[in-house]
């Protein structure tokens, strides 16, 4: 059983949500009334490519890193993305959100972001819905996404590559090597395979499930080599890991990208618990003290709460439930009920 905080927040009238809108004189006037978060809900590379001074980039960074009674200024590319994005942070439990009509009538500095540790790396590991999930946790990793990769042909479809395109479900990596070195990343990738296993992972077979590590990159090589022999050492027999330059690249449909983050429950050959390899910042006396000993032994231990003694186990509160940890938003009082079984 997941071990989870409440904390509490009136959801009446989430349906039609208000949000006040500004244009950008009006935003920029109010910035200098009051204290706020100014939050950049676009892709990260649009972000990396120009974003008001001192914004934030959603998901990249998490909100719960923000207290719900922080003043938001949300953009978008469009007024329709921002005030979308602006509704769900409202139903989140964030009060005062202010969004933004048209992020280029900015008369603010605008940054470019610094683009040079920036380097791509392609891994194939089986399914590549849970390769992406499991790869996204990790600290320097600034964006993931799944696709297909060195296959014999250009531009395939899902349909194409279950059919014998010859290409491996793949997760292309970008990552901030100041952050997270190239090996660090390819020891996390090697927790989480069979690297001697031969087109398979887990339940699934086939070509497109074989396992593989490409570079676009050349310098990337003789790291990558270098862990390879580590971990073939360790095997105690040749690895089946694929390792190549990167060709006939293509981006997966948008159904396949964050799949487990859209259908929670969905498939995935990676076991539950190596998704939370990456803890947070405390010590673990510290995170102990602060959200006590069951609590740690169950997030940390996989300890396991005797069923019928939870302190929200007959809480039916309107509101809205956050990781106890990390303080990440999991789901809200609208979607709990009685299950019978503790």
């Amino acid at each position: 059983m997941k071990w989870i905080a409440m904390v509490l927040l009136l959801l009446a009238g989430c349906a039609s949500i208000d949000v006040e809108s500004m244009d950008a004189t009006q935003a920029m006037q109010w910035l200098k009334e009051k204290h706020a978060v100014i939050v950049d809900v676009r892709s990260h590379d649009q972000y990396m490519a120009g974003h008001i001074e001192e914004a934030v980039n959603v998901p990249v960074v998490s909100m719960a890193t923000f207290a719900k009674g922080e003043s938001l200024l949300v953009y978008g590319n469009e007024e329709w993305q921002s005030l979308q994005a602006s509704r769900e942070l409202k139903k989140m439990g964030y009060r005062n959100v202010v969004s933004l009509k048209d992020m280029n009538d900015w008369e603010g500095k605008i940054v470019e972001e610094d683009l040079s540790n920036m380097k791509t790396v392609y891994l194939a590991g089986g399914c590549f819905w849970g390769v992406q999930k499991f790869i996204d946790q990790f600290q320097g990793v600034v964006s993931t996404e799944t696709g297909y990769a060195n296959g014999n042909t250009e531009n395939p479809t899902y349909k194409d590559v279950c059919n014998g395109s010859g290409h491996a479900e793949s997760v292309k990596v970008v990552y901030d090597e100041n952050v997270l070195s190239l090996r660090e990343l390819l020891e996390y990738y090697f927790k989480v395979i069979d690297p001697v296993s031969v087109n398979r992972q887990g339940n699934d077979t086939g070509v497109q499930y074989r396992t593989g590590i490409y570079y676009a990159d050349e310098s990337q090589k003789a790291q990558i080599d270098e862990v390879y022999h580590e971990q073939q050492v360790k095997a105690k027999r040749k690895l089946a890991v694929e390792v190549g330059m990167i060709k006939n690249y293509t981006t997966a449909e948008e159904e396949h990208q964050k799949y487990l983050d859209k259908h929670p429950g969905g498939y995935c050959h990676i076991p539950n618990d190596m998704m939370h390899l990456e803890k947070s910042g405390e010590n673990p006396e510290d995170l102990k003290a602060r959200i006590g000993i069951l609590a740690y032994d169950v997030t940390q231990n996989a300890a396991t709460e005797r069923a019928f003694t939870g302190k929200y186990d007959r809480f039916f509160e309107k509101g809205l439930y956050v990781d106890i940890v990390s303080g990440e938003p999991l789901f809200t009082s609208m979607d709990k009920y009685d299950s019978g079984c503790g």
